[in-house]
């Protein structure tokens, strides 16, 4: 049968079309730093990615190659209101400006539940009180989170 990576790419992405969401797939492009977490990025493409459009257009989810990183470009889309989230487990998105951050969700244990941060509640928390410009000093004074060597 198909590879157990293209079984669960598949049936999580049936999973999200089941949910009253419009789903957008944002992919790397050209652009992309040639280095992340220490380690040099091939040039070439995740070997899902065509798998990925092909589910994406199956679904009639809308997708799209970002100029550079594709958490950038959704921070940045979120930012201005383009979509009204991100699904993902890199916290990057929030020191590149994103407002609203979903956790993806692990469906075994979490089943419907979802753990959604936003840029707001992260500034007004009492014992945190991070703004964007916070977390891009944490980040450049940690090491560059995934862009130092």
């Amino acid at each position: 049968g198909p590879s157990p990576a293209l079984r669960i790419l598949f049936y999580r992405l049936a999973r999200l079309a089941s949910r009253p969401v419009s789903l957008v797939i944002v992919f790397d492009g050209p652009l992309r730093p040639g280095l992340k977490r220490g380690k040099k990025v091939l040039p070439t493409e995740y070997f899902l990615a065509q798998h990925l459009r092909a589910f994406a257009q199956a679904f009639g989810f809308f997708e799209h190659t970002a100029p550079g990183e594709a958490e950038a470009e959704l921070a940045e889309m979120n930012r201005i209101g383009t979509i009204d989230a991100v699904l993902t487990d890199d916290i990057d998105v929030l020191a590149f400006g994103a407002h609203t951050v979903i956790r993806n969700p692990n469906i075994k244990h979490d089943r419907d539940d979802v753990c959604v941060y936003t840029a707001c509640a992260i500034k007004e928390h009492t014992d945190v009180c991070l703004d964007r410009d916070d977390m891009v000093l944490i980040a450049v004074l940690s090491g560059g989170g995934d862009y130092s060597p």
